[in-house]
């Protein structure tokens, strides 16, 4: 896996650290590897081998290869609850717990173009101002110049260094605190996602 899910330039910008962060977290220890959640074993029907017209296993390992773009994956690996509203005289605060709880790597992982977004909104059911924040879980590289790299292709050729990391590390959890301006006796509706 790390053929494909692990590369550092030729200016020393590790660019993707996939292996690396499976390889430092806890999973290589239990003996979990990609293949266990990306590759997982099914009973199947196979085909005889056509030399010994045996069939020597009734398991195979499924080659779809699930990951960010599955929603099922997604939902295997994190958790999001919200743990506690509490009201203020002039503000709410929502804290929110966001957990990776199943993915042996960091989340998001792969190209750090990708991200991963928490939405909160609040709505007054009164049909006053609603309000929206978010938090952004990336990990952002860097060019000699300390520039923020946006493009695949600046990344691959330009990055030198790691401006800065929010993922989920595998295993992690994490309490989000949200404060919204809502006045004392308004009913709200908080939507996560």
């Amino acid at each position: 896996c790390a053929g494909c899910h692990e590369y550092t330039n030729e200016k020393g910008g590790h660019v993707l650290s996939t292996y690396t962060e499976w390889k430092e977290g806890p999973y290589p220890a239990q003996k979990f590897n990609c293949q266990t959640c990306h590759m997982p074993i099914y009973f199947a029907t196979l085909v005889a081998n056509p030399v010994s017209k045996k069939l020597n296993r009734k398991l195979i390992n499924l080659h779809y290869e699930p990951g960010g773009h599955s929603a099922e994956q997604l939902k295997k690996a994190l958790a999001i609850e919200i743990t506690d509203v509490v009201r203020a005289t002039d503000r709410m605060i929502v804290n929110i717990k966001v957990a990776n709880q199943g993915a042996g790597h960091a989340v998001p992982t792969g190209v750090p173009t990708k991200k991963m977004i928490l939405n909160v909104d609040v709505q007054p059911t009164d049909g006053g101002k609603s309000y929206h924040d978010e938090r952004v879980y990336q990990r952002v590289l860097a060019n000699e110049k300390g520039e923020e790299l946006k493009t695949e292709p600046q990344l691959f050729l330009e990055a030198q260094r790691v401006r800065s990391d929010n993922r989920l590390k595998p295993g992690e959890s994490r309490l989000e605190k949200f404060t919204f301006p809502i006045t004392p006796g308004t009913n709200v509706r908080v939507a996560v996602k």
